[in-house]
């Protein structure tokens, strides 16, 4: 049944690197990069909707399990800089105003301050805040 949908939706199977078949759109575009900072929500799709093998083409292994505590399901918010998960992030309270304050782990890029103002400034949007100030701190190992 599954084979039929696929077949009538036009959607292509090919061997993925690990042996196992992946479905595509015929001529699907090229992947994007993505360049600068990005504050994900804690179950982003870049966290929840991969095999958790395959996540490794995000982040370390070690960093996925530095955000992703297994004895209760809950997920840090990632950081993404260049495409890569490297740290964390919390808005600090529940108050309309509330401090940011950003974790990136020891041995990725530090975000820049300069690239931190639109992502900012969408977070505020989309959780209806205001940031009173943002801290950038490296988690050692």
């Amino acid at each position: 049944m599954v084979d039929e949908a696929l077949d009538r939706l036009g959607l292509v199977g090919a061997p993925g690197p690990d042996g196992r078949t992946y479905v595509d759109v015929p001529d699907a575009p090229a992947g994007r990069d993505l360049p600068g900072v990005r504050l994900l929500p804690e179950f982003d799709a870049l966290m929840c909707g991969y095999d958790p093998s395959a996540r490794d083409r995000f982040a370390e292994p070690d960093h996925l399990r530095r955000l992703w505590n297994q004895s209760n399901g809950m997920v840090l918010p990632p950081l993404l800089v260049d495409g890569r998960i490297t740290g964390h992030w919390r808005a600090g309270g529940s108050a309309k105003r509330r401090p940011l304050d950003i974790v990136w782990f020891a041995g990725t890029r530090r975000p820049d301050q300069s690239e931190l103002a639109a992502t900012v400034t969408s977070l505020e949007a989309a959780l209806d805040i205001t940031i009173t100030g943002v801290t950038l701190t490296r988690e050692q190992a």
